[in-house]
């Protein structure tokens, strides 16, 4: 078998509701920082608020890496271009199809009960595929961008199982 390498970083949008939140939590910590400066009592919750917004804004940007290594495919999350937390590895023996989100192909089983991963940035213009796998007992659903070269190595690597269009 031929070796295979492809990989690709796909950025997630941070949602609105993200954002109004890392800004109301600046602001409480703000205003307790300075109640704290004249009542002693609140610099207990203006560190508790510190450490929330710290935390909150550390896991903010999320990006996604794609790594496609001689039939295996590996899915980390990077959250602020820093630490990196690995979500999934899935050998394409276990991989039944991977296939563009809205394929016919993809309509046996839209009545099962999947478990969906969804690691897409969340543009809607961007083309997402479907992969459906086999991990422990259940099957899996994961939503994923691939790049054109990653598809061509996946479609390579298990032709019967990649569908293109």
């Amino acid at each position: 078998m031929s070796e295979y390498y492809s990989e690709q970083i796909v950025k997630r949008k941070t949602p609105a509701y993200k954002q109004a939140v890392k800004i109301i939590l600046i602001a409480f910590t703000a205003l307790f920082f300075v109640l704290g400066m004249m009542v002693p009592i609140f610099l207990l919750p203006t560190l508790l608020f510190g450490l929330l917004t710290y935390f909150f804004i550390s896991r903010l940007e999320i990006e996604y890496e794609y790594a496609f290594v001689s039939g295996e495919l590996s899915i980390d999350k990077i959250y602020n271009k820093s630490r990196r937390k690995k979500c999934m590895d899935v050998d394409f023996d276990q991989t039944e199809i991977i296939a563009p989100l809205g394929a016919y192909q993809l309509d046996e089983y839209k009545n099962k009960q999947l478990k969906e991963c969804d690691y897409t940035s969340g543009e809607s213009e961007k083309e997402v595929f479907v992969m459906i796998a086999h991990k422990g007992s259940e099957l899996v659903k994961i939503l994923f961008e691939p790049n054109a070269r990653m598809l061509e190595d996946m479609r390579n690597c298990s032709p019967r199982k990649v569908i293109l269009k």
